[in-house]
């Protein structure tokens, strides 16, 4: 029997030692981020500069650049020797100084920026640090050659350590690599241990925010031992949660122990959060256990929000250290699945037969690619694959599937089971006795808004404490629903081509989202999830495909992305999922791809759905809501052609309206949502909500007008069953920093705003 031993500790962040102040100061006249970052967007290169005698260095640069994809044509990335660098290129283009002491352009840096180079240490912030694995990012700080053009210096201690970090960085998109939302970040044995921002404000801008600064504990403190698992707590833990998720893990282990018919040769340790937010600003991955196969370790979020959703990562990493690297990525994590009890609370039998029934099902040839496993949706391939593997357990000895796993069995006869398979999948899905899910109960009439990720550095985003705050006010504010939106890109306005799942650490990822969606229930809110598309291209109403081919490969890559959210909803158990957002040319020109879409979303999903069309052609014309159940409308209708309305002009034409969207909905016979409506606090913002129209003066009381008006109008029509508002920020301070932004947030107009919700 194995005993959960607990320890008694406590956990303090681990602080640097102090070395001499720099006497570097930050010049007054230098920009701010915002304008460094617009400044690089509309440069067409950068320089990557790196050391000639540095030889690894420049080895992995070159063959990584060539290797990536670039964005676009219009961008290119000009990779320079130090001692080939021209004082042109110094000074008019972004610059990405990459190396050790030994580069010619790092040595002309230091002491003209906050990073003072030496040869095996550097010094930041007035700490040393001299470990041969030490590195600092510095991001988008002033050339101080041309102060307009942004600067990025990656400088480590000894070459090999920069190598990795470059080889690490090159696996993820071109972006992540170009583009970082922090100020800087200090590396010690590959982890991040320190992460912060430099002040914008004046007279501190581009000094140290002490108040944005996070040091980063990676022992933590060994708290618990059960069996062969050892307990580490990073920044406290409830004894009671530890108890209940070490029941999980022993059940899990014993699990994988007993199907192999062999026990875990050596111990496991387990890092515990407190949080999501810890967790992923520590380790830069939003997972929500992260494994660490050569280590045996796992780090983990263990609170109220992740209770009962158990992931498959502690089963992976069991399997790895009894049976080796798995060679079939679905073999793994399919098997992983099945061996974690009560997997993220979903009945995969169940679940399976839907795919089928809708379609969706991925081939084994997908299936077993281990490229196109890791490129599909999570929750489809961990669904599939954990019934595929119930299909091989039932069929065959364990040692096949353990040679299966190791690739040591015949794939071809693996290819070959796919019609067994589904044949399997449908049969154990219609044996199910389970209760249907129940739709919630809705409140009469939803009012909240459009939730945006305005933050990109975890703390301020939809997994940040700061997100928590703003959900807070919300409530405050008399809100009953939140719309969630996670956002993806797409290439090109008329070929088709897939959408990505975004995974980024400060992104709109599933458990960014999550969080957000998991604080809005916290706080008695329906949810909605309410996914977009967006691209500097244009708008998603003028995605138009040339053909007919091309219209067919836009929606099998546009479900294939919708049905991973279908399925989050689903799992998650979230309210409304609205399942496109202003595709106006698609959705008018193409009726029955979006029937199919719908249904196969039903098919899946047992919440609520609707389809946000665009104010004006698209909401008037399109005619397939008999398939949803709400008509809704981003109302971004004018409420006045001219710049100085009455406020009587202004409820006359707001009224109008209502009446042609009534009309519209009228013959329906179907609740009605404004999945947005909004308006910017700028002069006239009634002439044309929906642009930005940043060359208007700032102004709260138009704003607020705007509100009222909306506001009085609304407020008697019974037909209208949900106002979202577009937008509120994830983090309230980016009110002050955008100030002419939709955002009523800490305006005028949020008094309007409480005033109405909290009178209903």
């Amino acid at each position: 029997m194995r005993h959960l031993i607990i320890f008694v500790v406590s956990v303090a962040l681990v602080s640097c030692t102090a070395s001499s102040e720099s006497e570097f100061t930050p010049q007054d006249t230098w920009p701010d981020m915002s304008t460094l970052r617009d400044n690089f967007r509309q440069e067409d290169t950068a320089i990557v500069v790196y050391a000639k005698e540095d030889y690894a260095i420049a080895d992995v640069l070159v063959n990584g650049m060539a290797a990536m994809k670039q964005p676009s044509e219009r961008f290119k990335v000009v990779l320079r020797r130090d001692d080939e660098l021209t004082e042109y290129e110094v000074q008019h283009f972004p610059l990405y100084i990459i190396g050790t002491r030994e580069h010619l352009t790092m040595r002309r840096l230091s002491g003209n920026i906050p990073v003072e180079f030496a040869t095996g240490s550097f010094t930041f912030n007035n700490t040393t640090y001299n470990a041969p694995n030490d590195l600092i990012k510095l991001s988008f700080y002033p050339n101080v050659f041309n102060p307009q053009m942004p600067l990025t210096v990656i400088f480590g201690n000894h070459e090999e350590v920069v190598v990795e970090f470059i080889q690490q960085e090159l696996q993820g998109e071109w972006g992540y690599f170009f583009w970082d939302n922090w100020g800087y970040q200090v590396f010690h044995n590959g982890h991040r241990s320190i992460v912060g921002n430099f002040s914008q404000d004046e007279p501190n801008r581009w000094q140290v925010s002490e108040d944005q600064l996070w040091a980063f504990d990676y022992t933590g403190k060994e708290v618990a031992k059960s069996g062969l698992v050892h307990y580490y707590a990073h920044n406290g833990l409830e004894s009671a949660q530890l108890t209940a998720y070490d029941a999980q893990i022993q059940n899990n282990l014993r699990a994988v122990e007993a199907f192999c018919n062999k026990a875990l040769p050596t111990d496991i340790t387990i890092h515990l959060f407190p949080d999501a937010e810890t967790k992923t600003m520590q380790l830069d991955n939003a997972d929500q256990t992260i494994i660490d196969y050569k280590e045996h370790t796992l780090y983990t979020v263990i609170d109220e929000e992740y209770t009962g959703w158990y992931d498959e990562k502690p089963a992976m990493l069991a399997l790895s250290m009894i049976w080796g690297p798995a060679k079939i990525n679905a073999i793994q994590e399919g098997l992983a699945v099945n061996l974690t009890e009560n997997w993220m609370q979903a009945n995969v039998a169940s679940m399976a037969g839907k795919l089928l029934e809708a379609d969706a099902m991925p081939s084994l040839s997908t299936l077993l690619n281990n490229d196109a496993f890791l490129g599909e949706s999570d929750y489809l391939m961990h669904i599939a694959a954990a019934s595929f593997v119930q299909y091989l357990v039932k069929n065959n000895e364990p040692q096949l599937i353990q040679d299966w796993y190791t690739g040591k069995g015949n794939t071809d006869q693996l290819l070959n089971m796919q019609q067994a398979w589904y044949r399997f999948a449908e049969n154990q899905a219609q044996s199910i006795v389970a209760t249907p899910k129940q739709k919630a109960a809705l409140p009469e009439r939803l009012y909240g808004f459009n939730f945006a990720h305005e933050g990109y550095q975890v703390f301020n985003g939809y997994m940040g404490s700061e997100a928590d705050k703003s959900i807070a006010k919300l409530k405050s504010l008399g809100c009953n629903t939140l719309a969630v939106i996670p956002y993806s890109t797409f290439r090109s306005m008329n070929k088709p081509g897939r959408f990505h799942y975004t995974e980024g650490a400060g992104m709109e990822n599933d458990f960014a989202v999550w969080h957000s969606c998991y604080e809005a229930k916290q706080n008695g809110m329906v949810t909605m999830v309410k996914p977009q598309l967006w691209s500097w291209l244009g708008w998603t109403g003028d995605i138009s495909m040339q053909n007919e081919a091309d219209w067919n490969a836009f929606f099998e890559y546009y479900e294939e992305w919708i049905m991973h959210y279908a399925l989050f909803a689903e799992i998650y158990g979230i309210d409304i999922l609205c399942v496109g957002n202003e595709f106006q040319a698609a959705s008018l020109s193409q009726h029955a791809q979006w029937e199919s879409i719908f249904k196969k979303v039903r098919t899946i999903y047992s919440g609520y759905i609707t389809y946000a069309a665009n104010w004006g052609k698209e909401f008037e014309q399109v005619d397939f809501w008999e398939s949803l159940d709400f008509v809704s409308v981003n109302c971004y209708y004018p409420i006045a052609d001219h710049q100085d309305p009455t406020d009587a002009e202004l409820r006359a034409q707001f009224e109008a309206n209502l009446d042609k969207i009534e009309s519209v909905t009228k013959q329906y016979k179907k609740p009605v949502l404004f999945t947005e409506i909004g308006f910017k606090s700028i002069a006239q913002p009634w002439l044309e909500p929906h642009k930005d129209a940043d060359e208007y003066a700032y102004s709260e009381e138009a704003q607020q007008r705007c509100y009222q008006i909306m506001q009085a109008s609304i407020a008697d029509e019974t037909w209208i069953n949900g106002v979202y508002i577009w937008k509120w920020p994830s983090y309230m301070g980016y009110a002050g920093d955008y100030q002419k932004d939709f955002n009523p947030c800490g305006k005028l107009a949020e008094e309007t705003v409480k005033a109405w919700f909290s009178a209903k």
